[in-house]
């Protein structure tokens, strides 16, 4: 009986979630939410020299002696941009690293994956279905996997 609650329950997270990232532009993963949720997280803290060279990312590195690592950009109100005519867009890539911010803005998404795939899980291994159910159980599984893989 746990199946039906559950694939309701992962259809409604994931509704929600759709609805959230198209309410507005601000809610899409691009380079402007990347840069906001990273620097929420004080991600600079983490960047090192190597990091600026390595992507050849010299020019994006700030000016601030109290943190030297920390990029050039920085939140513009009156924009409502962080990136400037001096400090352009790409100095985004400064960030490519921060997983964490790109884990936590799609935690909704895998949530609702999880809850669905369980309630196939529990759909399928009912004790009260039919004999078919663990090679249906089976084969819905393999083309979970081979779809996610792709």
């Amino acid at each position: 009986w746990i199946a039906g609650p559950m694939f309701f329950a992962s259809l409604i997270t994931l509704c929600i979630w759709l609805y959230w990232v198209n309410l507005e532009l601000r809610n899409e993963w691009n380079s402007e939410t990347k840069v906001r949720m990273a620097e929420e997280f004080k991600w600079y803290e983490e960047l090192t020299l190597e990091d600026y060279t390595a992507n050849k990312l010299e020019s994006c590195q700030g000016n601030n002696t109290e943190q030297p690592f920390r990029p050039c950009f920085q939140y513009n109100a009156t924009t409502g941009s962080y990136f400037s005519p001096t400090c352009m867009q790409y100095c985004a890539k400064i960030y490519d690293g921060c997983t964490v911010s790109f884990m936590i803005w799609s935690t909704p998404l895998v949530i609702s994956i999880v809850l669905l795939f369980f309630s196939f899980i529990c759909a399928f291994l009912n004790p009260q279905s039919s004999a078919a159910a663990p090679s249906t159980f089976g084969k819905i599984f393999v083309m979970l996997l081979f779809g996610l893989w792709c």
